[in-house]
């Protein structure tokens, strides 16, 4: 009788065991929601703007992130073609994309076309975007996302009155700075700061050099600036600002151009590998760079679209916290995908990182 109570309580065990095996087993694909399992998600991410290091380091983190979770993701650039940009989100609408990720869309009809976008039930995230309509409200269900231009701005202009006045002995420092627009959203948040300086006595501005070729940014910037360098012998001003990385890419090739680099320090917003290696250089006069990583504004666009797609609730705004380097917080191999090695923080953030998605990369892993 013990013999056989014994052989059918190892037997309930195995049972059992194997039981939970197989729910474990279950568990494994139920550990994410449904609609991502042996389904073909496409995203879309279109930045209206030119080409550029930035661009390039946010279409990276998108298309990182999605691969991670099974998503195909297809990069478009319009050149800043306003009329480009609507049609590729209207193509987009029509080509089945399960979400849109949509970047530097003009204000005066992001509205309009997010509305569309919302109307065709797909989800959508923007980035540096302002699909507000007059009373300040966007379509129901995007989130917009933006860097916070204002600390950027503010941190940045800092840091050049901080190094002018220890450094130059300057307590106002009179600059030079640059600017594309009137119209793109961080751009204009940026500029305001600035303004906000010069009207309290912070800066003395001297002049702006504008471009107009949003195909070509750096030799746009590079031409005008050296042009501008004329009037403006040495000692003149003190510093030179940029509202983007981009742009002080090409002002700082024009300085080189004309003889004139060294006399001047540079202090600009965002940052690439080129802007890290222009800082390296030996007695380079590029001081800072006041940023967001780029590549984690796609992978969080992604995360954000992840979240809809799975029928979760997701923010109506949110902001990227900014960081400020210094030259000397470089190393000789530092680059814009190891920097965190040297500036704490960098390139890391797990806001809207679920559970599930760690189960649903292990999942894509393991096909």
């Amino acid at each position: 009788m013990k013999k056989l109570l014994a052989l059918l309580l190892v037997t309930f065990l195995i049972l059992s065991c194997g039981s939970c095996l197989g729910e474990a087993a279950d568990g494994e694909t139920a550990d994410f929601p449904e609609v991502f399992k042996d389904a073909d998600i496409k995203i879309a991410v279109i930045r209206n703007d030119g080409s550029s290091d930035h661009c390039s380091q946010m279409f990276q983190g998108a298309v990182m992130r999605g691969e991670s979770f099974g998503f195909q993701v297809d990069t478009m650039i319009t050149n800043s073609d306003d009329v480009r940009f609507q049609d590729l989100v209207q193509q987009c609408i029509e080509s089945d994309y399960d979400a849109l990720f949509l970047s530097h869309g003009k204000q005066e009809y992001s509205y309009d076309l997010v509305q569309k976008v919302v109307e065709a039930g797909i989800p959508v995230v923007t980035f540096d975007t302002l699909p507000y309509d007059a009373d300040g409200n966007a379509p129901e269900g995007v989130t917009v996302m933006q860097q916070d231009d204002y600390s950027l701005a503010r941190d940045s202009l800092d840091a050049l009155i901080q190094y002018c006045q220890e450094e130059l002995g300057v307590t106002t420092p009179k600059i030079i700075t640059n600017f594309y627009g009137p119209g793109v959203p961080p751009l204009d948040r940026r500029n305001e700061i600035l303004t906000e300086y010069v009207e309290a006595g912070k800066v003395e501005l001297i002049d702006t050099v504008v471009a107009t070729d949003p195909t070509n940014y750096i030799g746009d910037f590079q031409a005008k600036f050296a042009a501008m360098l004329n009037k403006y012998p040495t000692g003149s001003f003190d510093a030179f600002w940029s509202v983007a990385d981009v742009y002080c890419q090409g002002c700082y090739l024009a300085a080189e151009d004309v003889g004139r680099l060294g006399e001047f320090p540079f202090f600009s917003i965002d940052a690439s590998t080129t802007d890290i290696e222009y800082m390296r250089r030996e007695n380079s006069p590029w001081m800072t760079c006041s940023a967001v990583d780029a590549a984690l504004i796609g992978d969080v666009g992604v995360r954000i679209l992840a979240k809809k797609l799975a029928g979760e609730e997701t923010p109506e705004t949110y902001d990227f916290a900014c960081q400020t380097f210094w030259q000397g917080d470089l190393q000789e191999d530092t680059n814009i995908t190891n920097l965190g090695n040297v500036v704490e923080g960098w390139g890391v953030s797990e806001d809207f990182w679920e559970p599930w998605m760690d189960a649903l990369e292990a999942y894509v892993a393991a096909e």
